[in-house]
């Protein structure tokens, strides 16, 4: 692991990457559970996606309180209470007796962890200089990655074994101890937790965010991750379906080969500190882009298991090739408001995730697997030449 950058310790990536884990675990855990869960309650598989697209919403539409919380009261203590009460939330959706409490309890579960990530993006913000912020941002992407590929492996593999209420389960303790490890780090006072005066009447932060919303990068910033959420979701969240409706592939190794979108991740992560002097954010921008548009051009002709695993290996690369350029935009959209700029951030990505989402289960039932994919892709490469070019008039 390379020395952690200026105002931030390894101890504190840890705990931040134990907390964004688990976040990024329960995110991902209902991608490989949605045939699962339609064939336990009789329905297509549109109608399961509410596991998914339920905890999306909440995740889009609750960043927008957080933020301003994590900059009055201080990141770490909001991401202590969120990671904790996320272990309830979590443990209540495996009592739910109807698909519609499946969907009313992932969007609760989703407003307590949906504070974890953006708050730790903006505590790195705060303490790491923006020169080294996006290799710090690669390293902290440890924890959502490895996240991801849990929740990918649990909700495939376990799938197959236990009941998905079991899992839920299971994540719910998982919560509890991440919880116990960020605590740890937070009453250490290693790393200082910064606020600032913040008045949270509904009137000063409609005013906040419409202050945000005047400023010409962040409406790009916001626009570009909303749509790349858009489009990388509405195809990525149903490679496991369709794995399991064109190759009969069971819930364990569909949910394996989808895994493999983490190794895609990590292979960006350890790369990324090599690669930025290199190519630089236009560089990434068009870089992942590209790659994910390859992926999704070969998702429908790709064979299991090798050739599909290429792809989403490929998909993996691409997304954290693309998105931590957002993300390192992010951070920096307004300082003196971090907090609230990457809450905004967040509540775009996840606006976008579940509408892409939604629209890619009824388009998907409509067109069928392929055209989905193939558009998402296209669409994807011209979102990263378009945020390229908008860079270099920025520069």
């Amino acid at each position: 692991m390379t020395a952690p950058a200026p105002g931030v310790s390894t101890r504190s990536i840890i705990a931040l990457g134990a907390a964004s884990f688990m976040s990024s675990a329960t995110i991902r855990v209902g991608d490989p559970l949605i045939p699962q869960i339609a064939d336990d309650f009789g329905v297509g598989i549109a109608a399961a996606a509410i596991v998914s697209t339920a905890f999306a919403l909440a995740y889009g539409v609750c960043q927008l309180i957080h933020g301003p919380l994590g900059d009055r009261f201080g990141k770490l203590r909001m991401i202590v209470l969120a990671t904790a009460l996320s272990g309830f939330g979590t443990a209540s959706v495996a009592w739910a007796d109807s698909l519609t409490a499946v969907g009313v309890l992932r969007f609760l579960s989703g407003v307590t962890a949906s504070a974890i990530i953006p708050l730790s993006m903006a505590h790195i913000g705060d303490v790491v200089p923006y020169e080294q912020r996006q290799e710090t941002l690669a390293r902290f992407l440890f924890g959502q990655i490895l996240g991801s590929v849990f929740g990918q492996v649990v909700g495939g593999v376990l799938g197959e074994f236990l009941h998905w209420r079991a899992i839920f389960l299971v994540l719910s303790a998982l919560f509890f101890v991440a919880a116990l490890v960020i605590l740890v780090e937070y009453r250490s006072g290693r790393t200082p937790d910064r606020r600032s005066a913040v008045d949270l009447s509904p009137g000063a932060l409609l005013r906040r965010y419409a202050g945000l919303l005047a400023r010409p990068h962040v409406r790009l910033v916001l626009a570009t991750v909303f749509l790349e959420a858009v489009l990388f979701y509405g195809a990525f969240s149903f490679f496991a379906a369709y794995l399991i409706d064109a190759f009969a592939l069971d819930y364990a190794r569909s949910g394996l080969v989808i895994a493999v979108f983490g190794a895609g991740g990590l292979a960006y992560a350890v790369s990324a500190r090599r690669l930025l002097p290199v190519l630089g954010e236009r560089g990434f921008a068009l870089c992942g882009g590209g790659l994910l548009c390859l992926s999704f051009l070969l998702a429908p002709v790709a064979a299991p298991y090798a050739g599909f695993m290429g792809v989403v290996f490929l998909s993996g690369l691409g997304f954290y090739v693309l998105h931590t350029t957002l993300q390192t935009n992010a951070t920096q959209m307004a300082p003196e408001a971090r907090g609230s700029a990457v809450a905004i951030f967040a509540s775009s990505l996840f606006l976008g995730t579940s509408l892409g989402v939604a629209a890619g289960g009824m388009l998907i039932e409509a067109v069928g697997y392929a055209p989905v994919f193939v558009g998402c892709g296209v669409g994807l490469l011209a979102l990263g030449i378009g945020f390229n070019l908008k860079l270099a008039r920025r520069r």
